[in-house]
């Protein structure tokens, strides 16, 4: 039994038929009936009921289809894990992990996992590159530049993107978008964002992509996930800054700042981490940690 044969296997039986299961795997029809006919062989049993219409799994290829599904899995882990040992190779007690993100929420989550990390003397090490936008780190889990995603989007888009790129995503927690103001421009007495505000206001967008589902065909003066320079914005200019609630909450707590929800009905999003199909073990053991990590956060 070669891994050849349970992946032509494999095939058939998810696309119904040997044609297009030689197409996907870029091999003639002649091969993939004969790597199955050499199976059947080699077990001694009747796997498929070849017809002029496709193909049907007897009871025994249906079991071997399960099989060939597990050990093809399996397959992908060890090579998976075998990459992260050649990539660190120069120091095989290290793992070097790179994130890309669109959240601020990475600056609360990951320094707490690295440390718990540590206390489990397992070494790791992190690059994080931040950016503005969720396709470009998609774009780069695809093609192996990062391991992990950390992204804040709204779920439509989220799902669109993931498909685009055949990637996986976790969800680390559902949120909602609020405002934070000035206080000097926000009395005690205001219980939310009304549109008055944007018109008085210029408006920016912290750790939100412009998507049409919560710009509402506002213009925004900045758009971007550094905290540091919303907080000195914030500061120096009357505004409204819009971002997920965990962020607000997380760096806007101090009396300078009113955070208060939009008049209009709530804007939901979700903070998400995004990964490829396959991954290592070890990648695995750090998304459950960034989850674990993110509910002592809310």
């Amino acid at each position: 039994m070669r891994f050849e044969q349970l992946r032509c296997l494999q095939e058939i039986a998810k696309t119904g038929s040997i044609t297009s299961a030689a197409k996907n795997l870029f091999i003639s029809q002649q091969a993939v009936s004969a790597s199955v006919k050499h199976l059947e062989e080699e077990m001694g049993v009747q796997l498929m009921i070849r017809s002029q219409t496709g193909v049907a799994f007897t009871e025994e290829g249906k079991a071997t289809v399960v099989f060939a599904q597990k050990m093809l899995e399996e397959q992908n882990v060890f090579f998976q894990d075998i990459k992260y040992l050649q990539k660190n190779k120069l120091n095989l007690d290290t793992l070097q992990i790179n994130i890309g993100s669109t959240s601020s929420i990475v600056n609360g989550v990951l320094p707490k996992v690295l440390a718990d990390l540590n206390l489990q003397k397992q070494k790791v090490s992190v690059q994080i590159s931040q950016t503005d936008h969720a396709e470009e780190v998609m774009s780069k889990i695809k093609d192996g530049s990062y391991d992990l995603g950390l992204i804040s989007l709204n779920e439509g888009r989220l799902e669109q993107l993931c498909q685009t790129y055949d990637l996986e995503y976790e969800i680390l927690l559902r949120d909602e978008i609020l405002g934070v103001m000035p206080r000097r421009i926000a009395n005690f007495e205001k219980r939310a964002i009304i549109a008055k505000d944007y018109e008085m206001y210029p408006k920016a967008l912290c750790n939100i992509e412009p998507l049409p589902e919560y710009v509402n065909d506002l213009e925004y003066m900045s758009i971007s996930t550094d905290i540091n320079f919303y907080l000195q914005l914030l500061n120096e200019v009357d505004v409204i800054v819009m971002m997920p609630s965990v962020s607000a909450k997380q760096f806007f707590k101090a009396k300078p700042y009113a955070i208060l929800p939009l008049e209009a009905e709530p804007v939901s999003l979700i903070h998400v981490v995004v990964y490829p199909r396959t991954i290592s073990k070890e990648l695995w053991k750090i998304i459950t940690m960034i989850r674990q990590m993110m509910l002592e956060i809310v």
